[in-house]
C-alpha cells in the first residue's frame, strides 16, 4: 500500500524502527523524527507475542549531501559492478548506500564505469565501507532467474569454493575496506543465512528486493580505529575504492564455533549445521548431574526429548536423527536445542534442510 511498511517476524522486545529511503533523495530517519541512532527524539516500540502497532509514520526530508565515486580493481584498473558501498554514521548505524553500476532497489544495469552515488545524506561526517559479497552473485537478473526453488540452490557448496548448480559465475570476489583502506569484513552466520533462504525463498510480489536471496545487509558494523570520517556539506564528496582480489575468508568472519558457559558447563555447536539426516550435540558437565536436551520448533513446539538422565562428570554427545518424539520425520527449517545441566541451560539453533 502506498507508503506503508510493515516489518514481520519480530520476536518479544523492544525496537527502534529506521528508514533508509535509498536510492531517493531522501534522508536517513527513525521512527520519532531521530536522525541517528542515538537521538533522544526516537521512538521505542515494545512488543509482546501477537502485538502489531498501527499508525506509525515517519516523516522524511529530503536532503542535498551525497558521497559518488568509483570502484576498481587494484591489479587491472577495471571497473567493479555489484560492490555495496554504505555510509555509516559516528555510532556505525547505515544511513545510506549504493551498488555500483547497479539501481539498489530495480536491480538494473545503470552504468559500466564502475561509480556509485549513495544520496540523501545530511551535512555531516560519515564513515564510507564497500562490502564485495554482493559481487558473488554479479548480475541480478542471472540470478533471479536461477534461483527459482531453493532446493537446486547449493548455498553451502557456493560458500565454501563449489560451484552453483546450473549457474556460470566468473565473477572474483574482492578484499573489502573502510575509507581509508582499513580492512573490513562481515559477521556472517551459515545457519540463519541457509534458514532464511529456505524459509523465505524469493522475495513475494510486494517486496522490491536488493538480491533473490537473503545475503547479510550490514546495517550495524563496529567502526575500526584506522577508518577516517568524510565531510559532506550540500554538494557531492568522493570517495574512491580500489581492490584487490581476496576470497570469502577475506570479506566475512564466521559465527558458529564453541561456546562457555561458567562453572565448568559447555556447550558445542551441533554439528553440521545445517544438516541431513542427523546432527550432533556435544556438551561438557563438570559433576554428575542430570542433563535434559529438548528440540523445539521456532513456534516453540516440543519436538523431541534427546536426553532426560544423569552423566558423569565429562564430556559427551547426543545425536538427533531429525524425528520427532513420534518417530515421524520433522519438517526442513530452524529448531532450537534446549540443554538444560542442574541451574544452568543453553539454547543453539539447528538447521534441518531437506
Amino acid at each position: 500500500f502506498n507508503g506503508g511498511w510493515r516489518i514481520n517476524r519480530l520476536m518479544p522486545g523492544s525496537y527502534k524502527v529506521q528508514v533508509v529511503p535509498q536510492p531517493t533523495p531522501f534522508a536517513a530517519t527513525y521512527l520519532g523524527g531521530g536522525d541517528w541512532f542515538e537521538d533522544a527524539g526516537n521512538t521505542l516500540l515494545t512488543l509482546d507475542f501477537g502485538d502489531m502497532t498501527t499508525d506509525q509514520i515517519i516523516e522524511l526530508e529530503k536532503a542535498n549531501g551525497a558521497i559518488a565515486g568509483v570502484v576498481a580493481d587494484s591489479a587491472t584498473g577495471l571497473p567493479l559492478s555489484s560492490i555495496f558501498v554504505g555510509a555509516y554514521d559516528a555510532g556505525g548505524h547505515l544511513v545510506g548506500y549504493a551498488l555500483t553500476d547497479y539501481d539498489a532497489v530495480t536491480g538494473r544495469r545503470i552504468s559500466t564505469d564502475g561509480s556509485y552515488r549513495i544520496r540523501g545524506l545530511r551535512d555531516g561526517a560519515y564513515y564510507v565501507r564497500t562490502v564485495s559479497l554482493f559481487s558473488a552473485l554479479p548480475l541480478v537478473e542471472q540470478a533471479t532467474a536461477f534461483v527459482g526453488v531453493f532446493e537446486n540452490f547449493d548455498l553451502f557448496g557456493f560458500l565454501f569454493g563449489g560451484s552453483l548448480t546450473g549457474l556460470n559465475l566468473d565473477a572474483a570476489v574482492y578484499k573489502d575496506y573502510w575509507h581509508p583502506m582499513q580492512p573490513a569484513t562481515i559477521s556472517i552466520s551459515l545457519d540463519e543465512l541457509v534458514f532464511q533462504a529456505s524459509a523465505y525463498g524469493l522475495p513475494n510480489e510486494n517486496d522490491n528486493a536488493l538480491l533473490p536471496v537473503y545475503l547479510p545487509l550490514p546495517f550495524y558494523e563496529k567502526v575500526p580505529d584506522g577508518a577516517e570520517m568524510v565531510s559532506v556539506s550540500g554538494g557531492s564528496t568522493t570517495v574512491d575504492f580500489v581492490l584487490p582480489q581476496g576470497s570469502l575468508s577475506d570479506l566475512t568472519t564466521g559465527v558458529q564455533g564453541k561456546e562457555t558457559m561458567p562453572s565448568g558447563f559447555t556447550v558445542q555447536q551441533n554439528y553440521p549445521n545445517p544438516f541431513n539426516p542427523s546432527t550432533m550435540l556435544a556438551f561438557t558437565v563438570p559433576a554428575e548431574q542430570r542433563v535434559r536436551i529438548s528440540v523445539y520448533d521456532v513456534l516453540g513446539r516440543h519436538i523431541a526429548t534427546l536426553a532426560d538422565e544423569k552423566f558423569a562428570a565429562g564430556s559427551h554427545k547426543v545425536s538427533w536423527n531429525g524425528m520427532d518424539a513420534n518417530g515421524r520425520q520433522a519438517a526442513a527449517g530452524l529448531y532450537f536445542a534446549r540443554i538444560i545441566a542442574g541451574e544452568r541451560e543453553k539454547t543453539i539453533k539447528m538447521v534441518l534442510v531437506k
